[in-house]
């Protein structure tokens, strides 16, 4: 909620953060849109009553993301319950099954995705440079999100692009 609410079209700044920052290079979709499970790390090993248990003080943190949670749509109010449903048999069969987890987080990146590309939609120069942008290993966001699993952040990518000018996705830079 917070981005959707900085990044709103109708906000003089996200033209500026679009051009400026996107389509100037200052800002990559890798740093937003590529998973970094060591922070994750607690929620992968330990279901949220152990969390509590081992930090009262640690958990509010995810307390607060949960509140924040429950308080958005419904779509991500639905995923959360199924990730909490799990959490529940987590904790009970002592065996961490993600697949909810997982699920609920590549909705929350693929809003964030969808904010951004709103907020951009009136500069080309910044769609562009956030489709074409490559890593260390020359992926594309598209490469890395689908290689991720994320298909819901791959799908957004793709779409982003006009059918006729994929062609950049296959080919490699030197």
């Amino acid at each position: 909620p917070g981005l959707e609410r900085l990044l709103a079209p109708e906000h003089p700044w996200s033209e500026a953060y679009c051009k400026q920052l996107i389509a100037g290079g200052y800002w990559s979709p890798f740093d937003f849109f590529t998973v970094n499970l060591d922070t994750l790390r607690p929620l992968q090993r330990y279901p949220l009553s152990e969390l509590k248990e081992q930090s009262r003080t640690g958990f509010r943190v995810v307390e607060r993301w949960l509140a924040n949670l429950e308080a958005s749509d419904p779509e991500t109010q639905a995923l959360l319950q199924r990730f909490q449903e799990q959490d529940a048999i987590n904790a009970k069969e002592q065996i961490m099954q993600l697949r909810p987890l997982e699920d609920l987080l590549e909705h929350l990146l693929s809003r964030v995705l969808k904010q951004v590309l709103q907020a951009c939609e009136n500069s080309d120069e910044a769609l562009t440079a956030i489709v074409t942008a490559r890593d260390r290993r020359q992926r594309t966001i598209l490469h890395v999100t689908a290689e991720q699993g994320n298909t819901n952040l791959a799908e957004l990518f793709l779409n982003s692009v006009a059918a006729e000018s994929r062609a950049f996705f296959c080919h490699r830079r030197g």
